[in-house]
């Protein structure tokens, strides 16, 4: 697996705000056939306290994939930035 981009919109948000954060992802595989498990988690921090870290499964095959999530960020969320 190769993650090829990563994205956050908007780049500010406030708290109560919703992010969406999308990933696009190439998966190879020796058989273009097979399946394989995949855990998508996304990681979000501020001043490197975990805000928020949804996960989601799919079974994928060979190919270029993207995915984003929307994540709603708590009301008490302090300012300043968040890493991805």
């Amino acid at each position: 697996m190769r993650v090829d981009r990563v994205v956050v919109e908007p780049n500010v948000a406030r708290a109560g705000g919703t992010v969406h954060l999308g990933t696009t992802y190439t998966i190879l595989t020796a058989n273009p056939n097979q399946t394989v498990a995949v855990h998508e988690t996304r990681e979000v921090r501020h001043n490197g306290t975990l805000v928020a870290n949804p996960t989601t499964a799919f079974t994928r095959s060979s190919g270029t994939f993207t995915s984003a999530l929307p994540i709603t960020l708590p009301f008490g969320a302090g300012r300043g930035n968040y890493g991805k």
